[in-house]
């Protein structure tokens, strides 16, 4: 495959398989919802213990209450850890299906490669940046033959996808507060982390089928240009000086070819002239006496 170039005249960089990645990230993101769902499962026995508490007082020991919340506690820190290798591994494959776009549009693109990594950790600008990349990657990896960047095609998964993502970090904001110093509010409390839960997990599932759609995109262009199948070239590369002198044969038989260079340029020759002028006669004569006389 011919290398490709951007705007400046640079190579673009080589294609990379996302599939071991995108596998990787989707096991990582299903084990992340299974951790999920069972910190969802002790924060609904320890629930259950503060309603009992709540209910019937004196029935619950403090060796059961202690244990509900190392419980809770240690689902807490697996998820956490579980998280922190999932983020690492999905922000990897995310930078280099990124880096493919560039090869394949490197005009539909509204933020540049960097972007795909800091915009998670950024603040405010993680709020839509990340979208926007993801958005830009699949547009660039769909094109098939339309005009470079016009392409218009809109995600309907991605969009849910990412509403739920910002939607539950915006959630937590605002059902984590609250007064957990008395028993109504710990229960309170716990309540508002199961509805919390559900829309976590919920995007989890999701993002693994954005990375499946995205490494399957990517795929499917890799084979169209392997194929030769090159599509749309939004930048030709540098151009290169022609051999000289030109080809001839039948298909360069008419009268201008082959082309003659001009001959260089020469300045013309000096030529002296003919007869030199005549010197000018100095002091010139005196004027005539005006009025003339009678």
């Amino acid at each position: 495959m011919q290398p490709r170039y951007d705007p400046y005249g640079k190579p673009l960089p080589r294609l990379v398989d996302l599939r071991p990645l995108g596998i990787a990230a989707c096991v990582l993101l299903l084990g992340t919802a299974l951790l999920l769902v069972n910190v969802m499962r002790t924060v609904l026995d320890r629930r259950s213990l503060v309603t009992s508490i709540i209910d019937h007082p004196g029935t619950i020991t403090l060796s059961q209450a202690e244990a509900s919340d190392r419980a809770v506690t240690d689902a807490g820190h697996v998820y956490l850890a579980g998280m922190v290798v999932t983020a690492v591994v999905f922000i990897t494959w995310f930078y280099l299906a990124r880096r493919n776009a560039d090869v394949y549009d490197p005009a539909v693109h509204h933020r540049s490669r960097p972007w795909a990594i800091w915009g998670w950790i950024c603040p405010i600008v993680s709020f839509w940046f990340p979208y926007q990349i993801a958005r830009d990657t699949l547009r660039a990896a769909d094109r098939r033959d339309e005009p470079p960047g016009l392409s218009d095609r809109h995600y309907p998964l991605l969009r849910v996808w990412w509403v739920l993502f910002i939607g539950s970090g915006l959630l937590a904001r605002i059902l984590t507060l609250g007064d957990p110093s008395t028993i109504d509010g710990v229960r309170d409390r716990q309540n508002n982390e199961i509805i919390l839960l559900i829309p976590v997990i919920a995007a989890a599932l999701l993002a693994i089928l954005v990375v499946r759609r995205m490494t399957v995109a990517d795929e499917r262009k890799q084979l169209l240009l392997a194929s030769g199948f090159p599509g749309p070239q939004p930048y030709p590369p540098p151009a290169v000086s022609a051999a000289w002198p030109p080809p001839t044969g039948p298909l360069y038989s008419d009268p201008g070819y082959p082309y003659t260079p001009p001959p260089p340029f020469a300045p013309p020759e000096f030529q002296a002239p003919a007869q030199p002028p005549a010197p000018s006669e100095w002091p010139p004569p005196p004027p005539p006496e005006w009025p003339p006389p009678a």
